[in-house]
């Protein structure tokens, strides 16, 4: 049986760290794929996650202030110990993500 867009998003939703954004635990890397699929299921509450997870990266220590981009991940819950490791094809989905 397939399960539906519904059912997918609830299930992503149980994995995710609601206060901090991206999933549970460390290390933290920041993830567009499943986001970019709950905001697409248009659900009000999926909607406001996805922004707040925006804001928690953002407004982190694993956004590059000086060159642009975030790094590859976090080394803790509240994002502020990034990796200094950037990756292109992880940008280039987090530009997808923060054009919706």
């Amino acid at each position: 049986m397939i399960p539906t867009p519904a059912q997918i998003s609830e299930s992503m939703i149980r994995e995710l760290d609601l206060r901090n954004g991206g999933t549970q635990g460390v290390p933290k890397f920041p993830m567009a794929v499943p986001y970019l699929a709950l905001h697409e299921t248009g659900n009000p509450s999926a909607i406001s996650i996805t922004d707040q997870y925006l804001s928690r990266v953002i407004n982190g220590a694993i956004y590059d202030h000086i060159g642009g981009g975030i790094m590859r991940c976090a080394e803790d819950e509240d994002w502020r110990y990034p990796c200094f490791e950037k990756t292109l094809c992880d940008n280039a989905q987090f530009l997808r993500l923060l054009a919706v």
